[in-house]
Formats: structure tokens, C-alpha cells, sequence
């Protein structure tokens, strides 16, 4: 389960460089399906309270209406950028299925 839903936390000292920490299972950014062109993205953070524990946030990047499914990105900012193919072959791999979103049926 922790393969395939869980999310890898990242704690990043810039935009190209960053250090992984671990992964974990969050009730609802688990729940989230990969689209490459995503509604949603989601971070790690510190706490402010508590310094040994980490919040996760999820944010809307585009408008979402009621009812509909919120969609992240299952790969990092250098996947997104890479064409069709790779895509498809990256999430088979690491997630085995073949992606269906609006980005790939129109590459």
C-alpha cells in the first residue's frame, strides 16, 4: 500500500535541490488520482508548533468546481516536463497503469 499511495516527503533548500526524509500515508492526498496536468499540488511543511512533526497541504492550482475529483501530479517537477512517452513509461513503473489524462490523450 505504502508503494503505491504513499507520498514522499521532501524537505527542498531550493527549487532544484532537495532531501528526502521518508514517506507517509495521508488520508486525503492518498486518495488523489495522478493527471500530468493536475488541479492540485501538495506539500510537506514544519510545523510551527512543533518542530519534529510535519503538516501536509493541499492546494488548489487551478479552479476546482463542487463534485469534482481533485488530481495531483504523482511525479516530480522534471517528469512533468517530458513527453508523452516517458510519462507513460515513468508512471507504469512506478505505478502500473496507463495514464488517461486530458494532457495525454491530446500529446
Amino acid at each position: 500500500i505504502l508503494l503505491v499511495n504513499g507520498l514522499t516527503i521532501r524537505i527542498y533548500k531550493d527549487h532544484d535541490h532537495d532531501t528526502v526524509i521518508g514517506s507517509g500515508l495521508f488520508y486525503i492526498v492518498s486518495h488523489c488520482n495522478h493527471s500530468c496536468l493536475p488541479n492540485a499540488e501538495w506539500c510537506t511543511i514544519k510545523d510551527k508548533n512543533n518542530e519534529n512533526k510535519m503538516k501536509i497541504i493541499l492546494k488548489a492550482v487551478q479552479p476546482i468546481n463542487k463534485d469534482e475529483e481533485i488530481f495531483i501530479s504523482y511525479f516530480s517537477h522534471t517528469h512533468s516536463y517530458r513527453d508523452t512517452m516517458s510519462r507513460q513509461l515513468y508512471l507504469k513503473n512506478g505505478w502500473n497503469f496507463d495514464c488517461k489524462c486530458k494532457r495525454c490523450q491530446n500529446d
